[in-house]
This record gives C-alpha cells, sequence and structure tokens, in this order.
C-alpha cells in the first residue's frame, strides 16, 4: 500500500490513477516497512487495512483488484470474496505453501463445482511428478549442471501432509532424501517414494476434498508404523502405484 510513512488511502489511489493501461492490480493490503522491520516481520507487524483494497473497487469500477495479506485458509479468502461483490479474486500465498491440500477445495468453495472425491495426495503427487520429470528432461537437454534447480522442484510437496500423522516423517525424509542423492546419479522420483514410505495409506488415499480431510487419527498412526516396518523389511516398496518415471 505505501512504503514506511506512505500510509494515507490517498497514496495507493494515486498510484492506481498514474497507471492507466493496468487492468488488474494485486494488492498487499499492508504497508511496507523499510527501516526497521525485516522481511519476515514486514509480513506480520505492518497493520493489515483490507478496507483500502475494498475502496479501490469503489473508486475504480473499471479495474480489476485481488486482495493478499494474511490470508490463511479458504473459508476466509470465501468470507472475503462474499463481503465484495467487486473484488475480482483473493491470494493465497504462504498458506497454500505451508499447507498445499488448501488448494484441494477452491473449485467447490468458490466456483461451486462439484468436489472430486478422486483427488488425494497420492494422485496428486503421481500427476506432479509427470511435470517434474518433464521439466528434468528438458534441463538435460539445455544444462549440465542442473541437479541444485532439479531438487527445488520438490519444494512444493513439502506441505502435502501438514496436519496429519507422519508428517515431520515425510518432510525429513523428503529433506535428507534430497542430500543423500548423488549429482551425478539423481532420481527425483526416488527421493519422492523414499519420502512417501513414512506416510500411511489412509493419509494418502483420503479424498482431500472431503471435510476434515487432514484430520486422521489412531487408526491412522497405527498404519504408518506398520508401513514403517514393512519398508524397513523390503526396500523395494513403491507408495505410488503407477509408475511416475
Amino acid at each position: 500500500l505505501g512504503v514506511d510513512k506512505q500510509e494515507g488511502y490517498e497514496h495507493i489511489q494515486n498510484f492506481v490513477s498514474s497507471i492507466p493501461e493496468c487492468d488488474h492490480f494485486i494488492i498487499h493490503a499492508r504497508n511496507c516497512i523499510l527501516k526497521g522491520l525485516s522481511p519476515a516481520k514486514n509480513r506480520t507487524v505492518p497493520p493489515l487495512k483490507y478496507h483500502y483494497v475494498h475502496n479501490l473497487t469503489k473508486d475504480f469500477p473499471d479495474k480489476k483488484f485481488s486482495l493478499n495479506g494474511h490470508v490463511e485458509n479458504m473459508s476466509q479468502a470465501k468470507a472475503l470474496l462474499q463481503d465484495n461483490d467487486d473484488l475480482f479474486g483473493v491470494m493465497l500465498g504462504r498458506a497454500a505453501w505451508h499447507d498445499t491440500t488448501v488448494l484441494a477445495q477452491v473449485d467447490s468453495q468458490i466456483f461451486g463445482d462439484k468436489p472430486d472425491e478422486t483427488l488425494t495426495r497420492r494422485s496428486v503427487v503421481k500427476e506432479y511428478m509427470k511435470y517434474v520429470n518433464e521439466v528434468v528432461e528438458s534441463r538435460k537437454q539445455t544444462s549440465k549442471d542442473s541437479f541444485r534447480s532439479d531438487l527445488v522442484l520438490l519444494r512444493p510437496l513439502a506441505g502435502l501432509m501438514k496436519g496429519c500423522n507422519g508428517a515431520s516423517r515425510y518432510r525429513s525424509a523428503l529433506y535428507q532424501s534430497e542430500k543423500r542423492v548423488s549429482e551425478r546419479n539423481h532420481n527425483l522420483c526416488e527421493v519422492v517414494e523414499n519420502a512417501l514410505n513414512t506416510v500411511s495409506d489412509a493419509v494418502l488415499d483420503q479424498s482431500l476434498t472431503l471435510p476434515n480431510a487432514s484430520k486422521l487419527g489412531k487408526r491412522s498412526r497405527e498404519a504408518t508404523s506398520q508401513k514403517l516396518d514393512q519398508t524397513s523389511n523390503d526396500s523395494t516398496t513403491s507408495r505410488i502405484t503407477a509408475p511416475i518415471n
């Protein structure tokens, strides 16, 4: 909205007016304090001013405005859109990064589509790894040293088990496997499969579009323990039923 002491609504209003060729603005509804606050604190300390964004939608009805800033879940995003029919969109940033499954109910809750009950963590990983393999193969054609950039492709998977039993084991296995992979002979599918081996089938195969999809109890913990025991006895166990490489 502004930098340091530029706190008035007029500043962002004038900014929008100065770019007539832009028809869509994504507004982070906080000030940025360059003097005295770290980037991390800038995401939490300056007060949110959602009403500034709402005012912009009224003052510039020919423009599109999307609101960004501390939107933590789908219910909050839906409420913000319902409170202002003129708001074009809401941005989920770190919320989706920390808990990837928050995006699973976008189509049903925001757009009114029928929930896809076949959408599971396993199916998400399967489809995502198809994309990863395509990118890796493309990079091999253009770069001799793509190892480090290839590993970055696994970062979006880190939040896939948020709130589930075994989430910490999964993240640890994902990161530890990354470190052990040889630069000369790295297989990202193997890295992911090793991480999935720490999670129960109950977690991997539960529909992400059903309520409380991330809350699994004692039965899941027991299943995870059994799978870990099985994996230790059979290192070839694959947690992805279809080939992903």
